[in-house]
């Protein structure tokens, strides 16, 4: 029978905590406040927004169907989903 120690399973649980998106991650990925990701798909433009530590990704400038989008970004895993939604490749860090 296997046993996990309980020590071992909580430290497990903190080594797969999501990380807070910063600005320090948004320049790691070549990123900063303001800058935009295409969507391949629709040629849409979104913008990479911020309040204070607050992060959002919205459509840029296109108010065709009502108010835009906010998607609320608070972890770098989340920014990593959206920019593969986007434009369907993955976000690697660059060397800075």
């Amino acid at each position: 029978m296997f046993h996990i120690d309980f020590c071992q399973e909580i430290k497990s649980a903190i080594e797969w905590s999501p990380i807070d998106l910063t600005d320090s991650w948004l320049k790691k990925f070549g990123f900063e406040k303001g800058s935009k990701i295409k969507n391949t798909s629709t040629n849409v433009g979104w913008i990479i927004k911020t309040t204070g530590n607050i992060y959002n990704i919205t459509i840029h400038n296109d108010h065709s169907y009502g108010d835009n989008p906010v998607i609320d970004l608070k972890y770098v895993n989340e920014l990593q989903e959206w920019f593969y939604r986007l434009t369907k490749e993955n976000l690697n860090s660059i060397d800075i």
